[in-house]
């Protein structure tokens, strides 16, 4: 105990001044340290926020600026181009609207592929239909007439909604002044996506070649149903930015 007191009379302000540190020392690791980690923390969140309602308010925006009848518009020519299902009845009806036009017979029409009429969901992106972006509809038709009639078919079936391209075909000689011939085609269609876009995914906006795609699109021929209007929502007054501020 004497040598306690006499240790503490001796080094006091050596005592008190390790203890001043040390208490300070335990202060700036346990308190200070935490305290302005979580403040970075909370200026990197404030600045993530900050540019995440940035962002979307530019996206409200863009949205705002944009026709909803136009958009309908759009939407309605590209569905009745390239439908959200195979529609076979509309390839029927196409082709043997195409088939009127230019005034040749029709010997047969098949869906050729087995097992195509399956639901979107069953079926496997091919290699191609990736890289084209859309699912395909193999189908033949077998079509009689004079050469300039059949050509005739031939360069009309490729522009007119419902969308086809000639895969091949070969042609024969019936007569000197009637061909047959047997196109294998494919037809498009694009099922609609299994999820939603994010929130905050950009919005993409149509380039030039789109847009031009798009206005020759909607001069093409609509022979499997007669043109409508895309259907009119609800309305809600004016729509306010929420992000505004």
């Amino acid at each position: 105990m004497r040598q306690l007191k006499y240790i503490w009379r001796t080094y006091r302000e050596i005592i008190i001044a390790v203890a001043l540190c040390m208490a300070g020392f335990g202060g700036l690791f346990f308190g200070v340290v935490p305290t302005a980690k979580n403040t970075l923390a909370t200026l990197d969140e404030i600045k993530t926020l900050s540019a995440h309602v940035e962002a979307l308010s530019q996206k409200a925006a863009t949205l705002d600026a944009l026709s909803e009848d136009t958009l309908r518009e759009q939407l309605a020519v590209i569905v009745s181009a390239i439908p959200t299902d195979k529609a076979v009845p509309s390839v029927f009806a196409t082709v043997e609207s195409v088939v009127a036009t230019a005034g040749v017979e029709v010997m047969d029409m098949s869906v050729t592929q087995a097992g195509s009429l399956a639901t979107a969901s069953a079926q496997k992106l091919s290699t191609e239909e990736k890289t084209i972006g859309a699912s395909l509809l193999p189908f033949s038709v077998t079509i009689r007439g004079p050469m300039e009639k059949v050509r005739a078919f031939i360069g009309r079936i490729g522009s007119v909604r419902r969308l086809a391209r000639i895969r091949n075909f070969d042609v024969s000689v019936i007569s000197p002044e009637v061909i047959q011939a047997r196109l294998a085609l494919e037809a498009f269609y694009v099922p609609l996506p299994t999820s939603l876009a994010k929130v905050d995914e950009a919005l993409a906006q149509l380039s030039k070649e789109q847009q031009d795609a798009l206005t020759k699109l909607a001069t093409f021929p609509w022979f499997s149903q007669p043109k409508i209007s895309a259907p009119q929502g609800p309305v809600y007054g004016n729509r306010e930015n929420p992000f505004s501020r």
